[in-house]
């Protein structure tokens, strides 16, 4: 059973992340059975404190208890106090490649953080803190399929999986340092760039239950990938506006369409 309702508490919370301040909300002391004042936060930062811009389209928060803020001008690590900013810089090789960050994921085997921008996806490494930037090339069928990356998702695996603004989807072989496509249209095994789809792939959630299988949002359209057998299967077909996915452990999925739409699915009852 699906359900499709607009939510003004969503509405609020991503809200949060289009403004000119960032709030930080102290929640270990926070009774979560109470109202919480999202009018009211506990601090605020912004451009003056040392933020890169005041638009921001990502936050994660890694294991060393660095939280990681991207934007569509840099990317900034926030360690409680301070911010430290990364910048794309044409003439160092080690910079990340784009100041605009789509996505962020977390490689806990390597302790790698991978950064989807929006001019080639990005490997950090904590312990040099450099980046290594991967990009497209016409006459490299291991390459990612377009510079545009849009999502990147590290599964329970130690998978890495990206979308690309392309009908694609993406592993990385660390073998070959490099990438293998799936796609649920038959054609080339890569699209050429500025080749444009209006079926990309937006986003990308492993099951919670299934390790085999990942759920991918297209702008229009839901799927489930076996990673096994490399096969699509169409789940929706009228996903409006496709922007994120959401999976609850209590078995509800959650899809944030267009106009402030949040369809719920129940997968398992």
């Amino acid at each position: 059973m699906a359900r499709i309702f607009t939510n003004q508490s969503l509405k609020l919370l991503l809200g949060l992340m289009k403004t000119n301040w960032l709030c930080i909300l102290l929640l270990s002391s926070l009774d979560l059975s109470a109202q919480y004042n999202f009018s009211q936060p506990t601090n605020t930062f912004d451009t003056e404190d040392g933020l890169p811009n005041h638009y921001f389209k990502v936050m994660a928060k890694d294991d060393n208890g660095f939280l990681w803020i991207g934007t569509y001008d840099g990317l900034a690590r926030f360690d409680g106090s301070q911010f430290k900013v990364y910048y794309s810089d044409s003439e160092n090789l080690n910079a990340i490649s784009s100041t605009g960050i789509n996505d962020i994921a977390f490689d806990t085997q390597s302790d790698a953080i991978w950064f989807a921008t929006f001019k080639g996806l990005n490997r950090y490494d904590p312990k040099t803190d450099t980046f290594k930037a991967y990009y497209q090339k016409d006459d490299d069928p291991a390459s990612i399929p377009t510079n545009y990356v849009s999502s990147v998702h590290v599964d329970r695996q130690g998978d890495i999986w990206i979308s690309s603004n392309s009908r694609f989807l993406s592993r990385y072989k660390p073998e070959i340092d490099g990438f293998e496509h799936f796609s649920p249209i038959d054609g080339p095994s890569q699209n050429f760039l500025g080749e444009q789809f209006t079926n990309t792939f937006v986003d990308i959630e492993q099951d919670l239950r299934n390790d085999s299988l990942l759920w991918l949002g297209q702008n229009d359209k839901l799927f489930l990938f076996n990673k096994y057998s490399k096969s699509f299967t169409l789940i929706l077909d009228s996903v409006n506006s496709y922007r994120s996915i959401y999976l609850h452990p209590n078995g509800n999925l959650y899809l944030a369409e267009g106009q402030g739409i949040v369809r719920v699915l129940n997968l398992y009852s």
